[in-house]
């Protein structure tokens, strides 16, 4: 871990998770586990989240604050949850080049296997806005090992949004002009306000709760700038790695619910344009044991909503382990 890092105290000083840095092809990739502490909690489920881009595993400060209050994982029949950093992002390691979802979900899955408690065990993997994107090719490239699948207002195959896939060129024109600044002036752009909570940075007034604030702008403004190279990869992927997921669904023995069978749950913002909707309608499509639930809210909802994150996670395990279907 860089020497410079905050420790990986995602919700401060009462944070109970274990950080774990399995390394597969030379790069260490982080990921902070939270065991369920209830004594009379036996054995449960393993979730496993991914942020969208260009947060980390802090993004999800509000989830996790709310799963450790409690009980809270043993209602939702939780044994393990795991938060982790893709390259670049929070405490794992900068690839050399752009990896494309389909090469990440491969080392992804090496990295679990080298986690002992992770190793060949079936979980859920709840993926936001680009984490989905990874939810959805991990689930196509490893099926015998996803339990269930939440994705919440994901990115979607062969799609971005029209007026985001227009300005995408533009944007990381602008990446690459901030990336080229001195690590001083980055500081001063960030502090007054001029990178949004859109691009990455968390103010001191923002809903996520502070400690992970805290955490986050330390990790941004650190002067390797892992995170905006990190960001600046995956857009550059984005586009190629959206149609090779489209590519792997029109192949599979049934283009038109290429998931089966498989749990799912799309927890999706009502409050976005016309073809962003419309997509996440389609995507809740993939499988036919789906649910859809639309909130009026932002693209931000495990941060603003964190509660219908664990509802919406303890939907899908609650029927998945009971075997009842949505009523797709």
């Amino acid at each position: 871990m860089n020497e410079n890092y905050p420790l990986p105290n995602l919700i401060g000083k009462n944070d109970k998770g274990v950080s774990y840095f399995p390394m597969v092809n030379g790069l260490k990739m982080h990921f902070r586990c939270y065991k369920n502490q209830d004594p009379n909690f036996s054995k449960g489920e393993i979730a496993i989240f991914d942020s969208g881009f260009p947060f980390f595993s802090s993004a999800y400060g509000n989830v996790i604050e709310l799963m450790s209050k409690k009980e809270v994982m043993s209602a939702m029949g939780i044994e393990s949850a795991c938060f982790f950093d893709r390259y670049g992002y929070g405490w794992s390691d900068l690839s050399p080049e752009p990896l494309g979802v389909e090469n990440f979900v491969s080392m992804l899955k090496q990295s679990i296997d080298l986690i002992p408690f992770l190793k060949n065990k079936r979980f859920f993997y709840v993926g936001w806005s680009y984490g989905g994107l990874n939810a959805q090719m991990f689930s196509m490239k490893y099926p015998q090992l996803i339990k269930g699948i939440l994705t919440i207002d994901s990115s979607f195959r062969n799609y971005i949004d029209p007026l985001f896939n227009s300005q995408l060129e533009n944007q990381i024109q602008q990446l690459e002009s901030v990336i080229s600044l001195p690590n001083d002036m980055f500081k001063l752009i960030c502090g007054q306000g001029m990178l949004t909570q859109d691009q990455g940075w968390f103010t001191n007034n923002s809903k996520l709760i502070f400690p992970s604030i805290e955490i986050t702008q330390k990790i941004i403004t650190n002067p390797n700038q892992n995170m905006l190279k990190a960001l600046h990869q995956e857009l550059s992927t984005l586009t190629s790695s959206s149609q090779r997921l489209d590519e792997l669904f029109n192949s599979s023995s049934i283009p038109n619910n290429p998931l089966g069978n498989l749990p799912m749950v799309v927890v999706s913002n009502s409050n976005d344009t016309e073809s962003w909707v419309s997509r996440q309608h389609q995507l809740s499509k993939l499988s036919k044991n789906s649910f859809q639930f639309s909130i009026y809210s932002t693209h931000f909802i495990p941060i603003i909503k964190p509660e219908v994150v664990i509802v919406q996670l303890s939907n899908l395990i609650l029927r998945s382990t009971l075997k009842i279907p949505f009523c797709n």
